[in-house]
């Protein structure tokens, strides 16, 4: 599962049931959680694809552009960073 808040845009990570960072190029699944302007903790997940048919494998972000590996952190880049503001305008407050 990938999570993702507001407050901590500038990473991903990305870890399986057991904790453990998935292999490359394994399907995942993304919670999209956010935090209110007011920074109260206050989170509502949701679950789906990240936009399945653009990219279904960490390897595939990577292909694109989209982030850096940095051991288990996936850092976004620029580009990752425009995409994520696309999520956030089409999705509204699900989306990061």
């Amino acid at each position: 599962m990938v999570k993702m808040t507001r407050n901590a845009i500038g990473c991903l990570l990305s870890t399986n049931s057991k904790g453990e960072v998935p292999p490359l190029g394994q399907k995942m699944l993304v919670t999209i959680s956010y935090a209110t302007p007011r920074k109260r903790r206050r989170m509502q997940p949701t679950t789906l694809e990240l936009v399945s048919e653009y990219y279904d494998s960490i390897q595939e972000l990577s292909d694109k552009g989209l982030v850096q590996f940095d051991t288990d952190v996936y850092r976004l880049t620029e580009r990752g960073k425009k995409f994520l503001c696309e999520l956030r305008s089409r999705w509204g407050a699900y989306a990061v």
